[in-house]
């Protein structure tokens, strides 16, 4: 079970990668709690998108996307459950291209994009400064002591 702790916090950049991808992990923190917080501002207007792109017609789910986004985003930004965020989004991507296939197909690269950017964060890790790091390095001397 430690050697499964250990890898999800662990980093699989060194040096001036883990510094992109840091920044990289930042970024799109950023660029998903601004895309909950629009989700938030205008939940009918969010609704109406997601019942053209053939869900059901009610907010929850556009309300529970637009927490994942805004959750999930502060996660990556602050670097605390890197991977996990990194999935959850990644989820959301692929729902969002489809939907964007259905209903806005000039922004299928966008999607496509962030989705790779995820899953290059669930493979790295979360580069410099992060707390999953510093979580590692308590678990790394708790369990030398231990």
């Amino acid at each position: 079970m430690n050697a499964l702790r250990a890898g999800f916090f662990r980093n699989r950049t060194s040096g001036w990668l883990a510094v992109v991808t840091a920044v990289l992990r930042i970024l799109c923190g950023v660029a998903f709690i601004l895309a909950g917080a629009a989700k938030f501002a205008d939940l009918g207007t969010t609704t109406a998108g997601f019942v053209a792109a053939g869900y059901p017609d009610s907010p929850v789910i556009p309300f529970l996307v637009a927490l994942l986004e805004v959750v999930a985003g502060l996660m990556l930004v602050v670097g605390l459950g890197t991977r996990l965020a990194a999935l959850g989004l990644g989820i959301v991507m692929i729902g969002a291209t489809i939907a964007n296939a259905m209903t806005m197909p000039p922004f299928i690269p966008a999607t496509v994009l962030l989705f790779v950017f995820l899953a290059y964060l669930l493979w790295a890790g979360p580069g410099k400064a992060a707390l999953d790091s510093r979580i590692l390095a308590k678990q790394a001397g708790t369990t030398a002591h231990a």
